[in-house]
């Protein structure tokens, strides 16, 4: 019965994730090196290849959570032939995901949502690590002595005028090495998330930001690290409204 299975609706995972499945929905709850033995035997390979990895020096994680938040979009063919960009923000010292969002393209609104599923769940962080793309970080770079001295403000971006009204910091990333944590993340949910969107039925955009919401306790139930130290997110003021913050706003 397990090859089965594995030979029909679950031929795209991997043995792991095949593993957990088994138990999940369909009641049979056997060991992970259980499940290897049963496929090998049978002469099946797991989809997933391990790569070889060039050896990086990873920054050490941060000890609280709250500390430092991972902010990236990968743009995949996550439903379908059509590529979208998968918007997603991981904490630094758990590793856990605070948000998701799916769409067209990489852009700010993606990241608003990100950070509105953030806040409402985990609190406001006090840092943001990501790459220079300009929905971050404004083209014209810092201010200079000079432009103080007369007076000019700081180049914000959308983004980095809402993070600087919520008091949170943000830090770029030197190289997608540096941002480690949600590089390897893509990786684990482009092995993982399609085959979860393929078995419940997921086709869609709408449909696949709903299920993710479900999602994201599931994935870190079972990828999450126990942090050194406790949490250190912020809640949001009384009386703040934060749709009025995460939005885009005109000068005049």
């Amino acid at each position: 019965l397990v090859v089965e299975l594995k030979m029909g609706e679950y031929s795209g995972t991997n043995f792991s994730h095949f593993a957990e499945l088994l138990a999940e929905r369909e009641g049979i709850t056997l060991s992970q090196p259980t499940v290897h033995r049963i496929l090998r035997s049978a002469g099946i390979v797991s989809p997933r290849k391990k790569k070889k990895v060039r050896a990086h020096r990873y920054r050490k994680r941060k000890d609280c959570p709250g500390m430092m938040v991972q902010l990236d979009a990968s743009p995949y063919r996550w439903l379908g032939d059509q590529e979208l960009s998968l918007h997603g923000a991981i904490d630094d010292a758990s590793s856990n995901i605070l948000g998701l969002y799916l769409c067209k393209e990489e852009t700010l609104e993606g990241y608003f949502e990100v950070a509105r599923q953030m806040i409402g769940g985990s609190g406001i962080p006090i840092s943001t690590y990501s790459d220079k793309h300009t929905i971050f970080f404004s083209p014209k770079g810092k201010l200079t002595v000079d432009d103080q001295l007369e007076g000019k403000t700081e180049p914000y971006t959308q983004f980095s005028q809402a993070m600087s009204e919520l008091g949170v910091s943000m830090i770029p990333a030197g190289s997608a090495q540096a941002k480690g944590r949600i590089e390897r993340l893509w990786g684990t949910l482009q092995d993982r998330l399609i085959q979860e969107f393929t078995l419940n039925g997921i086709k869609d955009v709408e449909s696949a930001n709903k299920f993710m919401k479900k999602y994201i306790k599931k994935f870190n139930r079972r990828f999450s690290v126990v942090p050194k130290g406790e949490p250190v997110f912020r809640k949001l003021g009384k009386g703040i409204n934060l749709d009025y913050i995460l939005c885009s706003k005109i000068s005049r």
